[in-house]
C-alpha cells in the first residue's frame, strides 16, 4: 500500500500556484499561521505525518476533502520470500556420536544422593527386555 500527498495538485486546482498564496488562503479562511518554510514543505514533499489541524486547515482554505490531499493505492505489496536456509553438509559430531553420561546421581528432596556407575546401567533396558523375555 502506498499513500501519496497530492497538495500541489489540489492546490493547483483551485488556482493556488504558490507557498504564498496557500499561506494566505490559510491565514484568511482557517485561522492557521504557517511559517513560508512549512507551507513550501507541504507543497514540495510528501509529509512524514501531518497534524489533524493542519490537514483541517488545508481542507479549509482549499475547500476540499483530505481524499483530494491523499491518494491510497491499496495494492498490496508482495514480501520478499525469506532466503532458503542452506542445508547442513554434515552432522554435528556431538549429535553423530550421542549423548554418554559421566556421572548419575539419585536423590531424594531431603536425603543424602546415591551413586550410580553409568558403565553398569548403559544397557539397562535392553538387558531388562531380554531377562523378561
Amino acid at each position: 500500500m502506498q499513500i501519496r500527498w497530492r497538495l500541489r495538485l489540489a492546490a493547483a486546482h483551485r488556482e493556488v500556484w504558490t507557498g504564498a498564496q496557500l499561506r494566505r488562503l490559510l491565514a484568511e479562511r482557517a485561522g492557521l499561521q504557517l511559517s513560508s518554510a512549512s507551507v513550501s514543505a507541504l507543497l514540495t514533499r510528501q509529509p512524514a505525518q501531518v497534524k489533524l489541524d493542519t490537514l483541517l486547515a488545508l481542507c479549509t482554505a482549499l475547500e476540499c476533502t483530505p481524499n483530494d490531499l491523499f491518494e491510497v493505492d491499496t495494492t498490496p505489496v508482495a514480501r520478499p520470500a525469506a532466503p532458503p536456509r542452506p542445508a547442513p553438509d554434515q552432522p554435528k559430531a556431538a549429535a553423530a556420536r550421542g549423548r554418554y553420561l559421566k556421572k548419575v546421581t539419585f536423590t531424594t528432596s531431603m536425603g543424602p544422593g546415591i551413586p550410580v556407575d553409568p558403565n553398569k546401567t548403559r544397557n539397562f533396558i535392553e538387558d531388562l527386555a531380554d531377562a523378561t523375555a
